[in-house]
Order: structure tokens, then C-alpha cells, then sequence
């Protein structure tokens, strides 16, 4: 039985450095048939499809081989979740019908563009490899002798230069457009990138816009009237705001975010979407070990507001991880989880299939004290750092784990 993904096929993925994958959950840097890394600047989207390695895992998936690259959506199927790979075919079939969805073309339709480390923001579960703000907190727990070393490392996660304005990575987007079914934009924070609204309105501009699909992932601190407009003119346009938790507890884990900007923000695009049929606008939320005790708290919060959610499962970096959580209060969680389908009003179907989700991702692994260590080691840390104490902004979470400092 094949194991055949549309994004194999289609699908072309660029990270803040530039370098290319197949999509966000691809393990591999694809090379090329001279064993070099592919990247934005010096591979266009047809070489990167047509590079040695997507072709090796495009062979495999047709023979139903589980490559290696795609493990974290192997991992997933195996604990019965529904992966990337089967929500991407059923998404496609939804948007543009069986035909595209099964044909073995390869050309660049699904781009999703990374495009660099600016960011506003110092998330937890982040870090300088997709977020500038973080670079100074970075280099100042390393040691001296690492210091250069570390400096020219940010420097290459931030694109070493390759979005940039005379970059050439933004005319090899702009020529694929007549191609190009979907963008993902994501960043750093991609409402932040200049180049990019200029690239849109080229499309605009052009004519391809009515027949394209858009989808940000944004941190929820940016609404600028002249871009908005801008996406006022395209087919569909998905707008994810990235929101994991509330109050002080959402000021902890989006460090630098202040939660009365945000949610002021948060009924502009409300309003945005209810006036633009084309516009839909949701949360996502990314589940780890620090919003994983209030996680329901939040879906309340969202749920008042009028908005739709969707549960995004961290992997990376391990120690946040829900998996990492001690067995002990893994327990806890799941009674909690348990009581609030048994107990709370006006629960829906999809609000219990993601509480079974989270259960079953949770405990897909036994944790390991290596990596709940590190956990605590980096709590630890960069509460010092910020000047910001975890039992205080999580009280009753604390006692769960049996935090101390």
C-alpha cells in the first residue's frame, strides 16, 4: 500500500535560513545531485522538487516505504492521530478537487516561506533560530570562547542575508506564481517582512490573486490597514494567530507581548473576517508543558470571542514537549481532562476529540529524566534571565509538577 503525500509532489518548503524541505514537518535539508544543500537563493522551486532526495522520497512513498523523513508524521499516524500528510490530501481535495490532489505532477503549487528571524517577540517554546529578539539572551548564556562562533550561527538562521531586498529569493518567488496554488508565510513574525507585501501585490497585480490561497501565521501584535487590503483581493486567505494562553500566563510564554494589545488586535481581525467572506481568521494553539494544565481555560476565552481554534502539537524543542511531562502528572492531567468532558456545558464534539488528542499525544512516550531536567534546567534559566518567577504565573500548575526553585 502506498504512503504517497501531495507534498512530495507539489509541496516546497523554505526555513528561516533559506534552506529548502518538503514541507514543516520534513526532517531533511533536501539535497541536490551534487550533495549540496538546497536553499532559496541558489535552487529554484523546480530544482529543489526535482533535487535528488525529493526524488528518493517520492520512490519510496509510492513503493509504501516509510522514508525517514517523514517520520514525525509516521510517529503520529502510529498513535493514531491524523498526520500532515492525510490532512493535506483531504485539504486538497476540499480546495481544488480529487484530480489535483492524486496527479503525480510535480510542479511548485504549495509553497510555504519562512522568510527569516524577525521577530518582535521571545516566546518559551521559541528560540534565535526563528526569532531575532532572542539573539541577545542567546549569546549571553554562552561561554566567551563561543561567543563568535555563536554570532555567525544567528547570522545563518536568519537567512544569512537571503531575504534581504536585493535578495534573489524574491524574484524566484514571483516567477512561480502563475503555479502557485497556496503560500504559508510564516517567520520569524511575517507581518513584519516588507518584501513579502510587495510580492502579494505583484500577484494582485498580475491577476493570479483570484485563484490563490494564503495563510499567515502570525504572533497577533501587527494590524496594518495597507496590508490588510492587500489581502483583501485573494481567493482565500487563512489567518492563524498563534495565542497560548491568556492574561499574565500568555505574557509568560509570548514574552515581550503585552495580552490588552493582542486581544484589542484580536477583535480587529474579528471584525476583519466578519466583513470579508474571503477572510477567515482562527487560533492556534500550541500545545506544551506550559499551557497544557489551563488549556481548557484558554479554549473558553477563545470560544466567548467568537473564534474557531485549532490544537497545533509541539515536538521540537524536546523538553517542552508534552511528552517530557512526568508520568505522575500526566496522571493528573488526564483526570483533569476527563472531568472537564464529564462536567463542562456546552462542550462540542470537536472540542472532546482534541482533549482525547492531547491525552493520546501526551502519552505516546514515556518521559525521560534526561529531558525533564532540561525542562526544569531551562525554566530555571530564563526566569533568572527575565526576572520572572514560573510558580507565581502558574500557582496551581507548580504543585501539580512539584516545581521548586
Amino acid at each position: 500500500m502506498h504512503k504517497k503525500c501531495i507534498n512530495a509532489y507539489k509541496s516546497v518548503r523554505f526555513s528561516n535560513s533559506g534552506h529548502a524541505y518538503l514541507c514543516c514537518k520534513s526532517d531533511n535539508i533536501l539535497k541536490d545531485e551534487n550533495d549540496q544543500l538546497c536553499n532559496i537563493e541558489n535552487h529554484t522551486m523546480m530544482d529543489v522538487l526535482n533535487s535528488k532526495d525529493a526524488i528518493e522520497i517520492r520512490e519510496a512513498l509510492e513503493k509504501g516505504i516509510e522514508h525517514p523523513n517523514c517520520i514525525k508524521c509516521w510517529e503520529e499516524e502510529s498513535s493514531g492521530l491524523v498526520s500532515k500528510r492525510m490532512l493535506d490530501y483531504e485539504q486538497a481535495i476540499t480546495k481544488w478537487g480529487k484530480e489535483y490532489a492524486n496527479n503525480d505532477i510535480v510542479e511548485p503549487g504549495l509553497l510555504e516561506i519562512n522568510l527569516g528571524t524577525l521577530c518582535n517577540l521571545k516566546c518559551r517554546i521559541c528560540g534565535p533560530w526563528a526569532s531575532s529578539r532572542w539573539n541577545k539572551e542567546y549569546i549571553d548564556d554562552q561561554s566567551e570562547d563561543k561567543k563568535e562562533e555563536i554570532k555567525q550561527q544567528l547570522k545563518e538562521w536568519a537567512g544569512a542575508g537571503r531575504y534581504e531586498e536585493q535578495s534573489p529569493t524574491w524574484s524566484n518567488i514571483e516567477k512561480v506564481l502563475p503555479y502557485v496554488k497556496e503560500i504559508d508565510m510564516y517567520g520569524g513574525e511575517p507581518f513584519m517582512i516588507e518584501q513579502q507585501w510587495e510580492v502579494l501585490q505583484k500577484s494582485v497585480d498580475l491577476g493570479y490573486c483570484k485563484d490563490q490561497i494564503l495563510h499567515f501565521n502570525t504572533n497577533g501584535t501587527h494590524f496594518e490597514d495597507k496590508n490588510i487590503e492587500i489581502l483583501k483581493n485573494f481567493k482565500h486567505v487563512e489567518i492563524s494567530i498563534s495565542i497560548d494562553g491568556i492574561d499574565k500566563q500568555f505574557e509568560y510564554q509570548r514574552y515581550l507581548a503585552k495580552w490588552n494589545e493582542v486581544y484589542a488586535n484580536l477583535k480587529k481581525f474579528k471584525l476583519l473576517s466578519e466583513n470579508n467572506s474571503n477572510i477567515v481568521v482562527q487560533i492556534c494553539i500550541t500545545m506544551n508543558i506550559l499551557n497544557v494544565w489551563h488549556y481548557y481555560d484558554y479554549v473558553k476565552k477563545f470560544k466567548e470571542m467568537g473564534y474557531n481554534y485549532y490544537v497545533n502539537i509541539l515536538h521540537y524543542g524536546e523538553h517542552y514537549c508534552l511528552q517530557t511531562l512526568l508520568e505522575s502528572a500526566k496522571d493528573k492531567v488526564k483526570q483533569k481532562y476527563q472531568s472537564i468532558i464529564e462536567t463542562e456545558d456546552n462542550l462540542t464534539e470537536y472540542d472532546i476529540e482534541n482533549l482525547n488528542r492531547i491525552l493520546q499525544f501526551m502519552f505516546g512516550k514515556i518521559s525521560t529524566k534526561k529531558l525533564w531536567d532540561e525542562f526544569l534546567t531551562e525554566t530555571k534559566r530564563a526566569d533568572e534571565y527575565r526576572s520572572e518567577k514560573f510558580e507565581e504565573v502558574y500557582p496551581e500548575f507548580s504543585k501539580v509538577i512539584g516545581y521548586t526553585t
